[in-house]
């Protein structure tokens, strides 16, 4: 029932404005610096910390079927799929820390490190949805 409301809002919306929806960004399920920190200490410095990529697909199941069908639907809904900038369909993975950096602020908010990761997915689908005259 929620997602049908869901639905509704987001059609009425796209009615009259351009809509970016941003998919759900993976859960790391324990406060990043601190496993990161751990993992050089008592792990491998060069193992990333990560989390199931399938345990994310699973959780968000749902949601990303609504927004999948929004987006199929409407030329003025534009997706920003963020988990693509940190889950690997190949790893099977979704990386909270690696060389790059601690991308976890505690098990579900990004750090600046993280935020700047997915930026340029987020910008992409602003852009894609934003007329042309608007970016001068």
């Amino acid at each position: 029932r929620a997602f049908i409301s869901a639905r509704r809002a987001f059609t009425r919306l796209s009615a009259r404005r351009h809509v970016v929806v941003v998919y759900a960004v993976p859960e790391s399920r324990w406060a990043g610096p601190q496993r990161a920190l751990q993992q050089i200490l008592f792990g491998s410095v060069n193992a990333p910390v990560s989390t199931s990529y399938a345990r994310y697909l699973a959780r968000n199941r749902d949601v990303e079927i609504l927004f999948d069908k929004l987006v199929a639907e409407s030329p003025r809904i534009q997706a920003a799929r963020i988990q693509d900038a940190l889950c690997s369909e190949a790893t099977g993975r979704c990386v909270n820390a690696d060389q790059g950096g601690v991308y976890y602020y505690d098990d579900d908010h990004l750090s600046s490190t993280g935020a700047a990761r997915i930026a340029p997915i987020l910008l992409e689908a602003i852009r894609a949805v934003t007329p042309r005259r608007q970016l001068k």
